[in-house]
């Protein structure tokens, strides 16, 4: 009977361990999937203060320099979120080049693109977020953001 009662203790606190790994997954993952929101808002933020600028290259350059999120540069970062199965990333790259070599409605154009880009990967996050038949917590542990600076 002792042998029993152990090994009924011995199960169930397996499955304790499996169910607080599973919650541990869940609070990392959507502390990265906020991140990701987080520096996306950062750049669009940054991209639209550069266009009221209007053709203030420098000071947009300047705006671009100094955006960070969580204190790492964020413009030329890729930006990687996996979530279920699909993978998407995003980055804005060069944009100091496109800032002085450029005139300024070619300019307008490009910031405004990013913008859209921008837009359209948080549109996507949002939607595959609010899949009803992705049981959140089977499929935490594949979600993941990165911030990697690109060599």
């Amino acid at each position: 009977m002792e042998k029993t009662s152990i090994s009924i203790f011995q199960k169930h606190l397996g499955s304790l361990e499996a169910t607080e790994q599973i919650n541990q997954d869940f609070i990392r993952n959507t502390h990265n999937i906020n991140e990701a929101i987080g520096a996306l808002q950062v750049i669009d933020l940054t991209l639209k203060k550069c266009l009221s600028l209007g053709e203030d290259s420098q000071a947009m350059l300047e705006l671009i320099c100094n955006a960070t999120f969580m204190g790492t540069a964020i413009f030329d970062q890729d930006i990687q979120v996996c979530l279920s199965s699909q993978s998407r990333q995003i980055a804005i790259r060069c944009i100091a080049d496109t800032l002085t070599n450029n005139h300024p409605a070619t300019l307008n154009k490009f910031l405004s693109q990013k913008r859209e880009e921008i837009a359209e990967f948080l549109d996507w996050l949002m939607d595959l977020m609010q899949i009803d038949d992705i049981p959140s917590t089977q499929t935490s542990y594949q979600q993941s953001m990165t911030l990697s600076k690109n060599y």
